[in-house]
């Protein structure tokens, strides 16, 4: 039998156990899967629906997918923190398509500015709703320029 006491030990065990979960591979096959599966659902109904509301299909799937794998991945996050992180990764997302229609005049450097903005918006979201993780934005910024 494991004996802890509460001293320092009990508090690197409770750290090292449970503040960052390991992910099997079957975790993270069904995580890979969900997202392929909600990219290919997302934009045939945002083909699909063009003037009836399809623009808020990709959104919607790829955050509930993003909120599905870390309830599955065991991450130590409070509903509230969920719903506030869903409801503002949509409105980021939509917010993104929107300056991205907006700047279709100068698509290239629009889409450059737009899509590193997006990924910011997504680490400063997760770092700050879901789980705390260090990240230099800049290379955010360049490492999704990349892509």
């Amino acid at each position: 039998m494991l004996h802890i006491n509460n001293g320092i030990e009990g508090f690197f065990f409770k750290y090292m156990t449970t503040e960052y979960p390991t992910i099997s591979s079957i975790k993270t096959l069904f995580a890979v899967t969900l997202f392929f599966i909600s990219g290919i659902i997302s934009s045939y109904l945002y083909y699909k629906f063009p003037k009836t509301g399809g623009i808020f299909f990709p959104g919607i799937m790829y955050t509930s997918s993003t909120v599905i794998v870390f309830v599955i991945s065991n991450l130590p996050v409070k509903l509230k923190s969920l719903s506030i992180y869903y409801v503002l990764m949509n409105l980021t997302y939509l917010v993104i398509w929107l300056l991205t229609i907006m700047s279709s005049y100068f698509a290239f450097l629009g889409g450059i500015i737009t899509a590193g903005l997006g990924a910011i918006l997504t680490f400063i979201l997760t770092d700050k709703y879901i789980i705390k993780f260090s990240f230099e934005k800049m290379k955010i910024f360049i490492f999704d320029l990349e892509f």
